[in-house]
């Protein structure tokens, strides 16, 4: 399992490397376990490390750290069981769970202070990493040169380059004219 980093401080989680689906799980492949298909990554960990999830029941994750692949976080439940721990939990209707961390996804920074983001948009307000954010914009910049400039800078810069071709403008009349 290359795509784990066990985080020491914040949790004793082990945390999926790769970025997560829209839900917050991790997903991956692995040929032993799955046979090749692609599979929730708390899945294929639960398999490889205790053994076949008995049929009828749901992995649920002890920890509440959707991402974390720690198979001594992981329990079979049976499906009553997983969803009524959700409740418990506030999962339902898009509350709780991110809301409550008090670490980011990849459990690697604390959610609080100056590293907490928040966005009100969809109707309802959402929690960010300030660190996972810059760390993926760089990733982003250095794999796209080309966009680097977009958005408020490229304004910025453009509205530069049309104030200084002015002034030129202006200089050469004046000197023209003269």
């Amino acid at each position: 399992m290359k795509r784990i980093q066990a985080v020491e401080g914040f949790t004793p989680c082990w945390v999926w490397q790769l970025k997560p689906d829209k839900h917050g799980y991790g997903y991956g492949t692995d040929t032993k376990a799955t046979g090749g298909s692609a599979r929730a990554a708390y899945r294929i960990s639960y398999q490889a490390f205790v053994g076949p999830i008995p049929d009828g029941l749901h992995v649920d994750h002890l920890c509440n750290n959707r991402i974390c692949v720690n198979p001594s976080h992981l329990e079979p439940v049976a499906q009553r069981e997983n969803c009524l721990r959700a409740v418990e939990r506030d999962y339902v209707n898009g509350t709780g769970h991110w809301d409550q961390l008090e670490v980011c996804r990849r459990g690697l920074h604390p959610m609080s202070g100056t590293n907490l983001l928040t966005d009100f948009h969809g109707g309802r307000w959402h929690r960010g990493c300030r660190a996972c954010q810059s760390a993926q914009a760089a990733i982003y910049r250095a794999e796209h040169p080309e966009a680097e400039l977009r958005g408020r800078r490229a304004r910025q810069a453009r509205d530069r380059a049309k104030t200084a071709e002015r002034k030129a403008a202006r200089k050469l009349a004046k000197l023209n004219a003269a």
